[in-house]
């Protein structure tokens, strides 16, 4: 109730572009109760139109006093606002909720209820997570998952201002790139990035330096579903200022040991090794945590 309350106040602020005459629904009901079916995983407007007939009784709650809206009433109103001027009133009702720090998630991926345009392909999305609150910050559409790491590069800088709650920045290997990580840094923010094999030197002494021989800085177990998963995390800070690498201070392995159990006995073990680098001390806990 909160982010919808947050939400309404937010697209309030938003001028109408309808015309007045004819007008039943307020904007910003409008908009809220469109965020609310979309939680629901309505993925286009005429999913969202029926979810709320079906809920009619309780639309209320979003601000629709007249009952639940058109299909065609969508349409018209969509065509007369700017998806980034949407995006913008959006982030900033999800900044007024962000009380605490957070760490922030860039991620990309594939919108499945996406239209698929004359070129064939679907809609990619680059999404801005916070994930403390698993709300997302910032969205943008890339052309293709290559322009990825271009487009966070070109974009975190604002997001990190915008935010400003934001202590930590994590990302997959794609994202592992000098003028990333010096976006970051310059931003006074940190960042730990996953670290593939592709990269051939950083991953080569980073396997050296955290080698499978080292005890563990720190390992946590947990059951869930029939199956026992084992977390050992080691961490150096011997690769600090190593490469030129912006504000790198230090490396992170995390072993992971899982154990799929069928009726008390174990039927199947894993074990799977993922690296990282960071601009944060090596402690292995507040790594792993992260």
């Amino acid at each position: 109730d909160d982010l919808f309350k947050d939400l309404f106040d937010a697209f309030e602020r938003i001028p109408d572009p309808r015309r007045a005459q004819g007008r039943r629904h307020k904007l910003s009901a409008l908009l809220t109760a469109y965020v609310g079916a979309m939680l629901c995983n309505c993925h286009h407007t005429a999913a969202v139109v029926q979810w709320l007939d079906h809920h009619k009784k309780k639309i209320y709650r979003f601000g629709l006093d007249h009952g639940p809206p058109s299909e065609s009433t969508y349409s018209r109103l969509f065509a007369r606002i700017t998806p980034k001027r949407f995006a913008r009133i959006v982030g900033r009702a999800v900044k007024a909720r962000l009380k605490a720090e957070t760490q922030l998630a860039v991620d990309g991926k594939t919108s499945r209820a996406a239209h698929v345009g004359e070129d064939g392909k679907a809609v990619h999305i680059l999404d801005f997570v916070a994930t403390t609150s698993h709300e997302c910050l910032y969205a943008a559409i890339v052309d293709t998952k290559k322009n990825e790491a271009k487009t966070a590069e070109k974009l975190l800088p604002s997001v990190l201002r915008e935010f400003p709650k934001v202590r930590t920045v994590t990302g997959d290997a794609m994202f592992l790139q000098r003028e990333i990580c010096k976006a970051i840094r310059s931003a006074k923010k940190h960042y730990l990035i996953k670290l593939k094999a592709n990269q051939k030197t950083q991953f080569h002494e980073a396997t050296r330096l955290l080698g499978k021989k080292r005890k563990p800085h720190y390992s946590i177990t947990r059951k869930d579903h029939g199956r026992i998963e084992t977390y050992k995390a080691f961490a150096t800070d011997e690769i600090e200022g190593w490469f030129g690498w912006p504000g790198l201070k230090s490396a992170l392995r995390i072993e992971k040991t899982t154990e799929k159990m069928r009726r008390g006995r174990r039927v199947k073990k894993t074990v799977t090794n993922h690296y990282a680098l960071s601009s944060l001390p090596s402690d292995a806990q507040t790594l792993f945590s992260i």
